[in-house]
């Protein structure tokens, strides 16, 4: 077995070098960041407080993470990875359930609406929570309606191009340059009434550059499109096409964040190469709970989600997933405050989103 790993971490370093070579994009925080595989093993401490805080009657079942997406994707992977820590940390079993459909709303509208406040079930949720309660709700819930735990990680948006053809050396710059040039040549994948949509908008109205808008469901289906070349350049969080670049298939142009990202920190923000200042887009990824919890349950759901998060070697299988950790928001009460941030900075593209999606 250890034979096995140690071939497979040499592969993953030589793909990275590989795809560092033709694109001169540093891959080496992303290739060593990679879990031994190892079960956590939380402190004698840690375990002592949390079992303090454990209510005598509560949990007596398995407490499920609820996902509003399908199996595989990137919020239900970052979960799995989520349950195997508090499973280690609390003793207690936790299972994902996916309650995908209508791209998060069908999930999200249960966690908001149907779920009993009793603690056997936990919303895994993302910053598509907010703006679904913001444009698809209809006023029969709001982002408010849950109780935020715990934040677990953030992971910023990025528009990738295919390694070789006719975008294997063009930069950023060069296709905005070109679909300022020639309006409609370059082909953008897009989800309608996302962060993918207004990033686009965003682009275009700070350079006035004009891409044919590709409409898709979710990032799997872009990526497999752009490796069929039947697009030029495809949106995805790395999670989502980690593989694709470590086999040298795809290489990343930019990232939608404040600014570069530790895990692949040779990749510039668009904010950088465009002049702008306010396209940061990411999964905001937390945890939440109906309102109406008893405190008592409520007190070591919190600890548990805090202290499993915390753990070291959580946050290095999270960078190996492209995420990252944010040890500031290391309170509920922090982390209400900046989806609040966060919600009045994105409310203005939620509200003009025609005027984006023109």
């Amino acid at each position: 077995m250890k034979a096995i790993l140690c071939r497979h971490l040499g592969r993953l370093a030589l793909a990275s070098a590989l795809v560092a070579a033709s694109s001169g994009v540093l891959l080496a925080p992303l290739a060593h960041a990679q879990s031994t595989g190892a079960l956590p093993t939380p402190s004698a401490e840690v375990r002592a407080r949390l079992a303090a805080l454990k209510p005598k009657d509560f949990p007596t079942r398995p407490i499920e993470l609820t996902v509003a997406y399908g199996a595989g994707g990137g919020m239900d992977v970052h979960t799995r990875l989520l349950a195997k820590y508090l499973t280690a940390y609390t003793d207690q079993s936790f299972l994902v359930i996916n309650k995908a459909g209508a791209a998060g709303l069908i999930g999200h509208t249960y966690i908001a609406t149907q779920v009993r406040p009793d603690g056997y079930v936990v919303g895994v949720l993302s910053s598509n929570f907010w703006a679904d309660s913001i444009q698809r709700a209809e006023g029969k819930w709001t982002y408010r309606d849950v109780d935020p735990l715990a934040f677990y990680n953030f992971e910023p948006l990025g528009w990738v191009v295919l390694s070789s053809g006719p975008h294997k050396d063009r930069t950023l710059n060069d296709l905005v340059a070109l679909a300022r040039a020639k309006p409609g040549e370059i082909r953008g994948a897009m989800s309608d009434g996302s962060p993918t949509s207004y990033l686009m908008g965003q682009v275009e109205k700070v350079s006035g550059a004009r891409f044919t808008r590709v409409a898709y469901q979710g990032g799997k289906q872009a990526l497999n499109d752009l490796a069929g070349g039947h697009i030029d350049v495809s949106f995805g969080y790395l999670g989502e096409y980690r593989s694709l670049m470590l086999d040298g298939r795809v290489r990343p142009l930019a990232f939608t964040a404040s600014k570069r990202t530790s895990v692949l920190p040779d990749v510039p923000t668009f904010n950088e190469l465009l002049g702008a200042d306010d396209i940061v887009w990411d999964a905001f990824r937390f945890v939440a709970v109906p309102k109406g919890l008893p405190a008592d349950r409520k007190a070591w759901l919190e600890a548990a989600m805090t202290a499993a998060i915390a753990d070291p070697n959580l946050a290095k299988e999270v960078a190996v997933l492209g995420g990252s950790v944010d040890p500031s928001l290391d309170t509920a009460a922090r982390l209400t405050e900046e989806i609040e941030r966060r919600v009045n900075r994105e409310r203005v593209y939620y509200d003009t989103k025609q005027l984006l999606n023109r």
